[in-house]
């Protein structure tokens, strides 16, 4: 992951935009000849990951490369791509997606679609590996696709049922009501914690939401939203999360001069400083981190969880179940996202009328498995979530049509991105259309890098253009709009 594990719950700025960085990180974790390597980019053109390809391809690793966009405009288009594609030592995985629902948006059909095809070949690895240790026992691997493509079916048809659409749009509501109120709301969870991390992180760059604050940074804004696990420290909750210690980004200024040039040095340093382990920690997503962000009147807090889990809700002392309760002891809404199979969702939702009839469920039927890896439970949630988020998103105004016009120009790859929002939605050509991105750019930096509120930067070039306004201005009359 581009930036070390500090990325999974705040995007690390630039790091995308070098393929040395991605040698670098690779190379640290001390890969080698008969590992194997899945560099995964939803483009197909991340510096950062094609740098991963080329050292795995150095070191004797076997090598796959997982992208979305099709060959021929990657070859036609990308230097670095056509590369890759290219090479004949490197294994090509194209999992062309087309058009985004939500232009750019990649967290939405790209990501799923590689997390339903990664999750059937690892489910195929597992069964492998059980049956070399007991020839002949166990579920066949090559049953797999077949399983997991009919189970998909049954779990989208699931999602798109009157009743459980019924529910989210409650859930989207509820979160939509809060964010208007100027509240915040906390997420719990257990197993679906990093699920839930990895939706609540992308906000950010994807909708110009604040990003997870540290516990300690009275200067930056409050996030929206926050999880917590059943962890009493930070140190403990990040390691329940990740499923082992945190592994970041600890490079000095001597790595540094080896992987930048002389230009970018300082703002290396500089991020550098913001992204190891001890500022990982500054993220109190365990309980200790509850003093630093109380339930609150007008707020809300949702538990997250599947069916393995459900004594987190149904006995009286469970975690979530003594979470909500504080929360709505303090004012507070209460929400639930419960996955599970169809046996399991009936005594869930008698729990929940009797002891909280106020929480608004989202109670999702999953079909019967006998997934040893549990993946198409990761798949709904993810489904689930993704919804949650974006449609809590559009209802709050943060697109224009279908054109992410909150998108974070924070690398090379979304500063391209922005400039073609903006082109396509002014009539302007690239380089003028550019030139205004960055110069609204430089108007809202001092509070981006502060990690205070600002405007988008496309939503105020867009207003800018159409409407030959001034910086101050167009960021009035859109903030005034919402």
């Amino acid at each position: 992951m581009a930036g070390g594990d500090f990325a999974l719950i705040k995007a690390v700025e630039g790091f995308e935009d070098f393929m040395e960085f991605g040698r670098r990180q690779l190379a640290d974790h001390g890969v080698a000849a008969g590992d194997v390597v899945f560099a995964i980019t939803e483009g197909g053109e991340t510096s950062f990951v094609i740098g991963t390809v080329w050292q795995g391809v150095a070191v004797g690793a076997r090598v796959v490369f997982v992208y979305n966009n099709p060959d021929h405009v990657l070859c036609q288009h990308v230097q670095r791509s056509r590369e890759v594609i290219e090479d004949p030592r490197i294994e090509k995985l194209n999992l062309t997606t087309g058009p985004m629902s939500i232009a750019g948006s990649t967290r939405m059909q790209a990501t799923t679609i590689q997390l339903v095809v990664l999750l059937t070949v690892l489910e195929m690895v597992v069964r492998e590996l059980e049956r070399s240790r007991a020839p002949g026992a166990g579920p066949d691997p090559a049953a797999v696709p077949a399983e997991f493509l009919a189970t998909l079916e049954a779990t989208l048809a699931a999602l798109k049922s009157p009743a459980l659409l019924a529910q989210l749009a409650r859930l989207v509501a509820l979160e939509e009501g809060v964010y208007r109120a100027g509240r915040m709301n906390n997420y719990f969870a257990d197993g679906a914690a990093i699920d839930v991390l990895t939706d609540t992180t992308e906000r950010s760059p994807t909708y110009c939401t604040p990003s997870f604050r540290k516990f300690d940074d009275a200067s930056a804004a409050e996030s929206w939203a926050f999880l917590f696990v059943p962890e009493a420290t930070a140190a403990a909750a990040w390691e329940r999360i990740i499923k082992r210690p945190p592994s970041c980004v600890e490079w000095g200024e001597t790595e540094a001069r080896e992987l930048v040039p002389a230009d970018r040095l300082a703002r290396t340093l500089e991020t550098l400083d913001r992204i190891g382990c001890a500022e990982l920690l500054r993220f109190r997503v365990g309980l200790d981190g509850l003093t630093e962000r109380p339930a609150q009147a007008g707020g809300s807090a949702v538990g997250v969880l599947s069916e393995r889990e459900q004594s987190l809700v149904l006995e009286a002392d469970g975690f979530l179940r003594r979470q909500l309760d504080a929360a709505r002891a303090a004012g507070a809404k209460t929400g639930l996202i419960y996955l599970a199979e169809s046996a399991a969702i009936e005594p869930m939702r008698e729990c929940l009328s009797a002891w909280n009839p106020e929480c608004v469920p989202v109670l999702v039927p999953m079909p019967a498995t006998d997934f040893l890896l549990d993946g198409m439970t990761r798949v709904g949630l993810k489904l689930i979530l993704n919804t949650l988020s974006t449609c809590t998103m559009v209802r709050l105004g943060r697109v224009m049509g279908n054109y992410m016009i909150w998108v974070v120009p924070s690398n090379l790859k979304l500063i391209d991105r922005a400039t073609r929002y903006i082109e396509q939605l002014t009539g302007l050509d690239y380089a003028p259309a550019n030139r205004l991105l960055f110069e609204v750019i430089e108007y809202v930096e001092p509070r981006m890098t502060a990690d205070q509120t600002y405007p988008p930067v496309v939503g105020v070039a867009i207003l800018r253009q159409r409407n030959g306004l001034t910086n101050e201005e167009a960021e009035q009359q859109l903030m005034t709009g919402l």
